[in-house]
Parts: C-alpha cells; structure tokens; sequence
C-alpha cells in the first residue's frame, strides 16, 4: 500500500533541504465531491477503472491527492470496492 502511495503522491523525490520547514498546503484547486462524481461517473459507464489508470489520467499532484481523497472517500461510503487483476488493482461499484 505505501509504495502505491508513494507512486501516486510522487513522493520519491528527495526531501526539502531544511527538514524543519514544512510549507502549509496549499487549498486544494479540484473538489472532492467533484472527483466522486467523475469516479463514480467513469464506473457507471465503463464498468470499472484501473486505479493506476485513474492516477495517470490526473494532470498535476493537487489533482492525485484530490483523486485519493475521494477514492478513500468512496469506499468509506461502501460506494466503490476494489478487485485485484493481473495488471493491478480496479475500482469497481461496491459488491461487484
């Protein structure tokens, strides 16, 4: 899971120089709600998503972490559930 992670946030770039200074986020430009909606969109029509896929189409590192937000969110609602594939893991409509 954390190396998911790590691949999705982008994070294996090297730390800030001074490690005692952490900028404060940023407010995040894309809605969570607004990223559901496309998931949950994408799925109704398609079946399915890869979640690698999903990341990828993300065009900047606000939009991944906005992209998780909602992924969390949608399976803590029992809206979206995962099956592992060969090629990874696909979010799929709860109980399919």
């Amino acid at each position: 899971m954390f190396a998911a992670l790590t691949y999705v946030l982008g994070r294996d770039r090297e730390q800030a120089a001074d490690p005692k200074h952490v900028p404060m986020p940023a407010r995040l430009p894309y809605s969570i709600e607004e990223k559901s909606d496309e998931i949950l969109l994408y799925i109704r029509d398609r079946g399915s998503i890869g979640l690698r896929a999903l990341f990828d189409s993300s065009r900047s590192r606000s939009e991944k972490v906005a992209t998780l937000l909602a992924v969390l969110e949608l399976f803590h609602k029992e809206m979206l559930g995962f099956r592992e594939t060969e090629s990874g893991l696909e979010l799929t409509r709860y109980g399919e």
